[in-house]
């Protein structure tokens, strides 16, 4: 009788990796980035460290690609985790910045991690009376796996949040990327382009 039949039973969460910074010691690159319109912002939000590593590896490829290009004035280009200030403070540097990248992982059944949540209740209350006269420029780009394709469920929360950077009057940069755990580079198949 075991055997043949199954048991479902609820899934503890996974504490979310902590990635708030303290103010006492906020890094000069987060403390300048997007402070300016020469600034390119990274945020991301993660659930297990996966979204922050592609973050992180956005960041460099960002920043090899702007010492190739030889402009006169380099912008810099920063990183902050959703949750490391407050959702306030990382809008408005958003807006300041001259554009900003989003990378989400999708948690559970199409839900944002908890890094991110916070950042993602407020842009939901965000009116369009709040656009300033500097649109935001965006990228958006989502870690999840097809494995869980069902229903909408596979990228959720990237495709769910690059709609509502677009309801809230930005600008898209590129479309939305959907990196998959399936593919045989894991997200990067899909970064790279």
């Amino acid at each position: 009788h075991n055997l043949l039949h199954t048991h479902y039973h609820p899934r503890p969460r996974k504490a979310p990796v902590l990635l708030q910074s303290s103010t006492r010691a906020m890094p000069s690159s987060l403390a300048d980035a997007g402070g300016d319109d020469n600034g390119v912002l990274v945020v991301f939000g993660t659930q297990s460290g996966t979204a922050a590593q592609a973050a992180k590896e956005i960041k460099v490829e960002l920043q090899q690609f702007i010492s190739l290009s030889k402009l006169d004035t380099e912008p810099s280009v920063g990183l902050v985790a959703a949750n490391a200030l407050s959702p306030e403070m990382i809008m408005t540097k958003v807006r300041a910045s001259l554009a900003t990248i989003f990378v989400t992982s999708t948690y559970g059944e199409g839900e944002f991690p908890e890094t991110m949540l916070k950042l993602w209740e407020y842009m939901e209350g965000y009116d369009k009376g709040m656009v300033t006269d500097h649109p935001i420029r965006f990228a958006v780009f989502g870690l999840g796996s097809s494995m869980y394709a069902v229903g909408d469920q596979y990228n959720r929360a990237a495709r769910r949040l690059d709609k509502r950077l677009e309801e809230m009057g930005g600008s898209r940069i590129i479309d939305v990327g959907l990196g998959d755990d399936q593919d045989s580079e894991l997200y990067r198949g899909a970064m790279d382009k």
